[in-house]
């Protein structure tokens, strides 16, 4: 993947094929896309941290004493 403000259209092989460009790709947990923008990588993480919020609320709202 070629990061940058304009597309790049670039032919890379290994063993001779052709290696596949992609717009964007998940590493290490987080989303890399082509412009270099972390928009949807911030996107991502907020939807994952609510969905643990969701997950752990019934234990928050629960009277122990």
């Amino acid at each position: 993947m070629a990061v940058g403000q304009q597309k790049v259209d670039m032919e890379i092989k290994l063993d001779s094929k052709k290696l596949q460009q992609l717009d964007e790709f998940t590493y290490l947990k987080s989303v890399m896309t082509e412009d270099g923008k972390c928009k949807k990588d911030i996107k991502r993480k907020i939807g994952i941290a609510s969905a643990m919020v969701n997950k752990f609320s019934k234990l928050w709202r629960a009277k122990i004493f």
